[in-house]
């Protein structure tokens, strides 16, 4: 059976404090240590490691656990609850710390990690690493990028409508009946939201969307749904073409900052690689 000796590296403030806590010390100044929080918590993360290394006294392996991790999850606990973590929440987040490092330093040691979807994930968190330095960009890089790749912003042309949804029963045999029964409901239309041609074969027909596109301001119909007979009829044309700049800026940066990522993780990735000695298996020296 493996067993953890448990070495505490600790952070600024926390040395002097541990330093304090021995034997030869007067029980005044334990007194005077416990009363304050972070000495609290040195005390009960200490106590959780002694208890720990006393049940597994073995030497052939050491972990050592980092008191900052678990101060930055006290701190994230502390935010989400809006209180001063207790004596109780100290000792269970760090001994689920605990208990986290040493399922990790097992599994490594039992060559779990040897996994392709891990090595996949590891690749891809060190790809943001590497790419970590990224700065934002300069309104003219931003203007130079859109100039420059202007056909990936192009838009198909769109249009916006007017819709009229009536009853399943409505008896409309004729575009004289349909006005007659708007007349009646005017507050029965309603905008769409702007829609391509395609956007409107997928929410309708292919051949209703058509129909509704050829009739331009006209109304057309009915296209029955469960919500009833739909009329919908065109009230703008938008042409298709690129956006003004002003309009998709966000979408612009957006892209700009993943394609100099992609250019500084390749850049990164072949110096990385170039300091490497690849050997393939089978291959002769």
């Amino acid at each position: 059976m493996y067993s953890t000796r448990t070495s505490i590296n600790a952070p600024l403030g926390f040395a002097s404090r541990l330093a304090l806590m021995t034997p030869s010390r007067p029980p005044s100044v334990l007194r005077s240590l416990a009363q304050e929080p972070l000495s609290a918590f040195a005390l009960v993360a200490a106590a959780l490691f002694a208890v720990n290394a006393l049940l597994q006294p073995d030497e052939s392996r050491m972990l050592i656990i980092d008191n900052t991790e678990i101060e930055a999850r006290l701190f994230l606990d502390e935010l989400n609850s809006g209180e001063t973590p207790s004596a109780e929440a100290v000792a269970r987040v760090t001994q689920a710390y605990i208990e986290e490092q040493v399922l990790v330093a097992e599994a490594l040691s039992r060559g779990l990690d040897n996994d392709s979807r891990l090595h996949s994930l590891l690749a891809q968190k060190m790809l943001h690493i590497l790419s970590a330095e990224i700065a934002q960009p300069s309104a003219a890089e931003l203007q130079a990028f859109y100039r420059d790749n202007a056909a990936r912003y192009e838009r198909a042309a769109t249009f916006r409508l007017e819709e009229v949804v009536l009853g399943r029963d409505a008896e409309l045999s004729s575009p004289q009946d349909f006005a007659q029964a708007l007349a009646a409901q005017p507050d029965k239309v309603r905008a769409l939201p702007v829609l391509s041609a395609r956007d409107l074969a997928s929410i309708f027909s292919a051949e209703f969307a058509n129909e509704v596109l050829a009739a331009s301001s006209n109304w057309t119909g009915p296209f029955t749904s469960n919500r009833g007979q739909h009329w919908l009829r065109v009230t703008e044309s938008l042409p298709a073409g690129v956006p003004p700049f002003d309009d998709i800026v966000e979408g612009v940066r957006r892209d700009w900052m993943t394609a100099e990522e992609e250019r500084l993780q390749k850049i990164k990735v072949d110096e990385l690689v170039a300091s490497y000695r690849i050997v393939r298996q089978g291959d002769v020296e």
